[in-house]
């Protein structure tokens, strides 16, 4: 891959989403593509994740927000993370309390 672009920023959002970053316009990323052409076959997973990208990760850009990918900030306070816990609407707080949204 080649860019004209010689900060970080800006070429990362190269590299996500294939278009230079525009101030007017959030293009989707090749997860979100796939998102919205694809049908999820596993409906309680999400359709792609994202890890330690913070919040200038451009996502599904114009596409709806249900093509959004599941943001994981730190993998680490993740691993206790259940399925169950997501379909129920729930968060659990080191395991030991949960809370409902």
């Amino acid at each position: 891959m080649t860019s004209t672009q010689g900060a970080h920023g800006p070429g990362r959002y190269y590299m996500r989403t294939g278009y230079t970053e525009r101030a007017s316009i959030t293009h989707p990323t090749t997860g979100g593509w796939i998102n919205k052409i694809k049908e999820n076959r596993n409906p309680t997973m999400p359709g792609f994740v994202t890890v330690n990208c913070g919040n200038g990760h451009p996502g599904a850009g114009f596409f709806e927000p249900k093509h959004n990918p599941l943001p994981i900030g730190n993998v680490a306070s993740g691993q206790d993370f259940t399925v169950s816990q997501t379909v129920r609407g729930e968060v659990t707080d080191d395991n030991k309390n949960t809370k409902s949204d």
